[in-house]
């Protein structure tokens, strides 16, 4: 994805105090890093940052961009999305969400700062 963080100028900070590590078939755990991946560069604005954080227990993916004009909680919903942009069809949040349903983690939105931000964490056990 370097070619398209280059042409959209976005600057990437990683910072990884542990590996986050969730027990999942790796096909879906390639979807739903593409999908947040894909969130953040295409939600972004010019010259604008994506942050990794990760610890054992979280794993958060930020970008910057402009405070949401929707309740942020229908992002994970089906065809629903923030932008009316043609390059966007309102799938990848749900599936993040539907993965992580599955596989007992928890996945929520923040925004704080000019950064949104979207962490995955592992969802206590009963």
């Amino acid at each position: 994805m370097d070619e398209v963080l280059s042409f959209k100028e976005l600057s990437v900070s990683v910072q990884v105090q542990a590996p986050f590590m969730v027990s999942l078939p790796a096909s879906l755990a390639d979807s739903l890093v593409t999908n947040l991946t894909n969130n953040a560069i295409k939600h972004n604005q010019p010259s604008g940052r994506i942050e990794l954080y990760s610890t054992a227990d979280q794993l958060s993916l930020s970008n910057t961009g402009g405070q949401l004009t929707s309740d942020p909680e229908r992002l994970f919903e089906r065809f629903k999305k923030e932008s009316t942009g043609p390059d966007s069809v309102g799938l990848g949040l749900a599936i993040v969400r539907q993965i992580c349903e599955s596989y007992d983690l928890t996945v929520s939105y923040h925004y704080v700062a000019s950064m949104h931000t979207i962490s995955l964490t592992h969802s206590p056990q009963a």
